[in-house]
């Protein structure tokens, strides 16, 4: 650990992280965000009640918990430090779309959701994510398509009502047909 409280690993991915953006604004050392205390203290408990190895760090949590509070380069440095323990893994893949999403590099996050529906076309998730990158970005039949890819493949538990609502309605009104008012958008960072 560091004096900041963080894993070397999580220290050296961020920096290749944060450098991967187009944005020079959006290059900020990890160390000036206010997160990096929770998420060494997130590390901490998870070496300590985590069982097995006590050095092995819960990357995927951790970026959960970093997306929960608004880190978002924090958390897709986690969620990539996760991917290498799980090459592939689709739910970790999605969750660094919404991260990419959250700061803005839509080109980064509908690439990724593109990938996780190529190696699994029935996850939900990514259609629901691609289909409003491709609304916001002006492709409307884009959008429609993989609106109604999620509507047919969409998860039935409670959890994911709002986004089955959300995506109903939107697609109602992309298609011209009667509906209620659009219902509250549920939280992006969300996935079921």
């Amino acid at each position: 650990m560091n004096r900041e409280g963080l894993s070397p690993q999580v220290v050296e991915a961020s920096r290749s992280c944060v450098s991967l953006s187009t944005n020079p604004t959006l290059s900020v050392p990890l160390a000036s965000y206010p997160g990096r205390v929770a998420c060494s203290q997130m590390a901490f408990w998870n070496k300590l009640f985590g069982g097995g190895d006590p050095q092995r760090v819960d990357y995927y949590n951790e970026g959960l918990e970093l997306l929960a509070d608004e880190n978002f380069h924090e958390a897709l440095t986690s969620f990539r430090l996760a991917l290498k323990e799980s090459a592939g893994d689709g739910v970790i893949l999605q969750q660094i779309a919404i991260c990419y999403t959250r700061i803005g590099m839509m080109e980064e996050a509908a690439k990724t959701y593109r990938h996780v529906l190529h190696r699994d076309a029935s996850a939900a998730g990514a259609h629901y994510g691609l289909a409003f990158i491709l609304l916001n970005g002006g492709d409307t039949e884009g959008a429609i398509q993989h609106f109604e890819f999620f509507l047919a493949c969409a998860p039935e538990d409670p959890e994911a009502s709002g986004h089955v609502a959300h995506a109903r309605a939107t697609l109602a009104r992309l298609l011209g047909e009667p509906h209620d008012s659009l219902p509250e958008a549920p939280p992006p960072d969300e996935l079921f």
